[in-house]
């Protein structure tokens, strides 16, 4: 299984504009046509970094 085709709201260009902002991010797992029914854990974290300025 593969995931691409990430996107995220607000963008990459999204701005805080009032002290809190939720982020949700999403993109396609690609699953093969025999795979396996199961519970799958990814290999490493998802890492969201946000710059303050």
């Amino acid at each position: 299984m593969t995931v691409d085709n990430f996107t995220s709201t607000p963008t990459a260009t999204g701005s805080l504009a009032s002290g809190t902002e939720d982020i949700f991010v999403g993109g396609t797992l690609n699953v093969a046509a025999a795979q396996v029914s199961g519970l799958y854990t990814n290999a490493s974290d998802l890492v969201v970094t946000v710059n303050y300025n």
